[in-house]
């Protein structure tokens, strides 16, 4: 938790407004999430103008559902371009965040947007 604390104290300031737009937007989904996360270039403050969003958003509505159908619910339910999003259920998460890769990257450097469903401050 100390770790997501500080990487939030060092967002770069230019994300701020837009990081909290991310949060209003994610907290109010009609579908419970207990995570998400911004990472990638965007959370490292290294992003072009251009530059896509990445987000890992963590749910348990996602269970029973295929992959397809998590990311299709997602670009249904959230007005943003240009993101790319990586949807898991909650015991996805547990057992793929320690991986090397894609999973294992955003929980060692993602900028926590929501843990549990609440805001980070």
């Amino acid at each position: 938790m100390r770790l997501e604390a500080e990487r939030l104290l060092s967002t770069p300031p230019r994300l701020s407004p837009r990081v909290g737009y991310l949060r209003k937007l994610l907290q109010g989904l009609p579908i419970p999430l207990t995570r998400a996360l911004l990472f990638g270039s965007r959370a490292r403050g290294e992003a072009l103008e251009d530059s896509d969003w990445d987000l890992l958003v963590v749910s348990p509505a996602f269970r029973g559902m295929d992959y397809l159908s998590r990311i299709q619910l997602l670009y249904h339910l959230l007005p943003l371009r240009n993101v790319d999003y990586v949807a898991l259920t909650p015991e996805e998460w547990e057992a793929r965040k320690g991986e090397i890769g894609l999973v294992g990257e955003a929980a060692r450097e993602g900028l926590v947007l929501l843990d549990e469903g609440a805001p980070m401050a």
